[in-house]
């Protein structure tokens, strides 16, 4: 029967996850198949291209965020199925040592995803503050004139985007393990970034965050969200 594959961990904690109570997550039944050191977190399925419904990706996200907060685990993105229970332990066995590297790198550390987003008053003024051109055409009824205001602010924003990242991770260096850098969603974000941090070093990182929030304000707003799998941080294929 095929498996869908949800995240990796060492065999060792097998005890700290085969109560039976991962199941509710999922609606079904969690299988835990070993391999070495590794232990495999699967569920059986009749079909063997899963649909990314929201319902199947909640139950995804459920399962790893109740293994996370238990145990250290290398997360699979959604969708991944294997043929069966041999092709599986195979794909284990080429894959193990790689796989266990991963899971050490992990263990201890947590992943936060940190968006800034401009307040857009506040980012317009600084963006005519420093274009003289910009600031010029601020209330300028003609059509034209309009459209080349709002590119220049749009222009404006973009250009401040990598700088303002830089600055706002570099207050956060030393209390970070590692960083995955995402593309802005939105024209008034102005950086998303995965953290992985170490748990020790927890409270120290909330300080960080709380002084340079205070330190970019009004013009920024900070939000963290996590911890989540780490997804950012795995590469279960290997070299």
């Amino acid at each position: 029967m095929p498996l869908l594959l949800h995240g990796l961990l060492e065999a060792s904690r097998r005890e700290a996850v085969a109560d039976g109570s991962l199941d509710a997550h999922v609606g079904g039944e969690v299988e835990l198949v070993d391999e070495g050191r590794l232990l495999a977190v699967v569920t059986p399925t009749d079909d063997p291209e899963v649909l990314p419904s929201r319902a199947n990706l909640m139950a995804h996200t459920r399962l790893l965020e109740a293994l996370a907060a238990r145990v250290t685990v290398a997360p699979v993105r959604f969708g991944v199925v294997v043929d069966d229970h041999d092709a599986l332990t195979a794909t284990m066995r080429e894959r193990h040592d790689h796989l266990l590297e991963v899971l050490g790198r992990l263990a201890g550390h947590r992943e936060f995803r940190l968006r800034g987003r401009y307040e857009q008053d506040e980012v317009v003024r600084e963006v005519l503050a420093a274009d003289e051109r910009a600031a010029r055409l601020k209330g300028a009824q003609g059509v034209d004139a309009r459209m080349e205001l709002g590119e220049r602010i749009v222009a404006g924003i973009e250009a401040r985007r990598d700088t303002d990242r830089e600055r706002a991770l570099a207050a956060l260096d030393e209390h970070v393990t590692d960083v995955a850098v995402g593309a802005p969603a939105e024209p008034l974000d102005a950086f998303t970034v995965s953290l992985l941090i170490d748990e020790q070093r927890q409270a120290a990182f909330d300080a960080a965050l709380d002084d340079l929030g205070a330190r970019v304000a009004p013009t920024l707003a900070l939000e963290l969200v996590g911890p989540v799998p780490p997804f950012s941080f795995v590469d279960v294929g290997g070299p």
